[in-house]
């Protein structure tokens, strides 16, 4: 499930990777993630949606007060960037750019 080899750079740093294998597990279960969260909206109303949404950003504008926070918590938005996410218009606001996507 890991490989692990050493830095070119630097013998005494440990690379470990996921295989490809462990990749695909990883993706599967990622996608068993949003299929469950999926069906939960599906349950729900527009306007407790729109709510919750309305709920959760506040939710983020309350914690996120520092840039480290939002380092810490930021997901990439799964596999990209997304310009209009809660995190990346809190750090707009914080610094003056937006996020850089790694």
């Amino acid at each position: 499930m890991l490989t692990r080899k050493e830095n070119p750079n630097d013998r005494r740093i440990l690379q470990i990777e996921l295989t490809g294998e462990a990749k695909k597990i990883v993706a599967e279960i990622d996608l068993i993630k949003i299929e469950n969260i999926n069906h939960i909206f599906e349950k729900m109303d527009q306007e407790s949606k729109e709510s919750l949404e309305k709920g959760m950003i506040s939710f983020l504008k309350a914690a996120l007060t520092e840039v480290t926070y939002i380092d810490e918590i930021c997901l990439h938005c799964g596999n990209e960037h997304q310009v209009d996410c809660p995190g990346n218009e809190l750090y707009r606001k914080l610094t003056g750019h937006d996020k850089k996507f790694y």
